[in-house]
């Protein structure tokens, strides 16, 4: 209670002097900024209270979760989501279900300021969703980043405006934390006054730019080419004065494992942020569409092949036959010796009369035996000699009937 009232204090004193000093005035807009782009930054949305309207500003991180400062929390909360103009009545709201704060937050020294708010049902329209920076080392010192919301456009208390009805966005640099505690301005500074700047915090300055009343809650981001590929970086907590000392911020980076896991844990649609490990929807589906016809054809027979049973003999011999005799050639003669005729085996160049025919009266026996191959051959020899002898006999015998006949003759002639 005592860190508030003394900032309190000092955001008085701050103002009487930027009074005294002819800073009252000042653009009408988020503090040195312009009207932003509608349709730019759907991620940025308006809490409001019922009846009373807005009061603070928050970012749409999934379907059904907005990330938002902890100081903002208590009482019912409407979220608009989806409207540039509050005069308009585009976009929708949604009732918030839940009201999550950080476990660390400290309302003493607003060390993590952050909050998550948990709609009663996910966006029904299309929103692209603003992407969580989780590099603890970026950005660097002098990025340029935006804040944005629907706050105060006049910093001097004594100049009472209404907040404005189109979102407002200003440019600001990224300074470190011991820039921020220490910037001076008119004497006054965070560390002068026992203000702490903790690693929780992030802070920008940029003179006669920062956010406002109003503002709180909304998001820092460094922008990309488009809304999905903007990267949020702070949520807006406090600061004294507005646009003379440094704004400071709950740094998202410090933060992301609670906000992812939370988040993820609290939400019913989780589809259209990286956030939870969801890609990007796409248009078809990831997997593969089902075939219609499975990938192999069932094979007709069983895979196993079993054992085949013969009926019928094979048409061919299972082996073949040797090639050599099974037996070997007798080197002992045969048991009977050859017999062969005494007759020459060449005949005479004409054939003889003798008085009477001779007859072997026993055959001869050859002289040696002879090995196998010899007496096929002999045999065929025998066979051609035996014809060759009985043409002589048959020759002879006609001689000798010739003569006897011719001497019958010649004696019955005489007598």
């Amino acid at each position: 209670m005592t860190m508030i009232l003394a900032k309190a204090f000092l955001f008085f004193q701050l103002v009487a002097l930027a009074s005294s000093s002819n800073q009252s005035a000042k653009e009408t807009r988020i503090i040195g900024g312009t009207e932003a782009e509608d349709g730019r930054h759907p991620y940025s949305v308006s809490l409001q209270a019922p009846g009373n309207g807005h009061f603070c500003g928050g970012s749409l991180i999934l379907k059904d979760v907005v990330l938002t400062a902890a100081h903002c929390l208590g009482g019912s909360i409407n979220v608009m989501v989806g409207r540039h103009d509050f005069a308009d009545s585009d976009g929708e709201i949604i009732s918030a279900k839940w009201q999550i704060e950080h476990p660390g937050y400290n309302r003493n020294t607003d060390e993590y300021d952050l909050a998550l708010i948990v709609l009663s049902r996910p966006v029904s329209n299309a929103v692209p969703l603003i992407t969580l920076n989780e590099d603890s080392s970026y950005p660097s010192v002098g990025t340029i980043a935006h804040v944005m919301g629907w706050g105060n456009t006049n910093g001097n208390p004594n100049v009472n405006m209404p907040l404005p009805e189109e979102m407002h966005m200003v440019d600001v640099e990224v300074i470190s934390n011991q820039q921020c505690e220490d910037l001076e301005r008119g004497g006054a500074s965070y560390s002068g006054y026992g203000f702490g700047i903790y690693q929780s915090n992030i802070c920008t300055f940029t003179q006669q730019k920062d956010a406002c009343q109003g503002d709180s809650g909304g998001p820092l981001i460094v922008r990309g080419n488009n809304a999905s590929q903007d990267k949020l970086i702070g949520v807006v907590s406090w600061g004294i004065g507005c646009a003379y000392l440094p704004g400071v911020y709950g740094r998202v980076s410090k933060s992301y494992g609670w906000i992812q896991d939370r988040a993820c844990l609290a939400s019913s649609d989780t589809s259209g942020s990286t956030l939870c490990g969801t890609d990007f929807p796409t248009i078809s589906p990831t997997t593969a569409e089902p075939t219609p016809l499975p990938t192999n054809q069932p094979t007709p027979q069983p895979t196993t092949a079993e054992p085949t049973i013969s009926f019928k003999p094979t048409g061919f011999p299972t082996s073949s036959p040797s090639s050599r005799p099974s037996g070997t050639p007798s080197a002992s003669p045969s048991s009977q010796p050859t017999i062969s005729p005494t007759t020459s085996s060449r005949p005479s160049s004409g054939p003889t009369l003798s008085s009477s025919p001779t007859i072997s009266s026993s055959p001869t026996l050859s002289s040696a035996p002879t090995t196998s191959w010899e007496k096929e051959i002999r045999m065929i020899s025998a066979e051609a000699l035996s014809h060759s002898n009985a043409s002589i006999t048959l020759r002879s015998g006609i001689c000798i009937t010739a003569a006897w006949s011719f001497m019958i003759t010649a004696w019955l002639m005489l007598y």
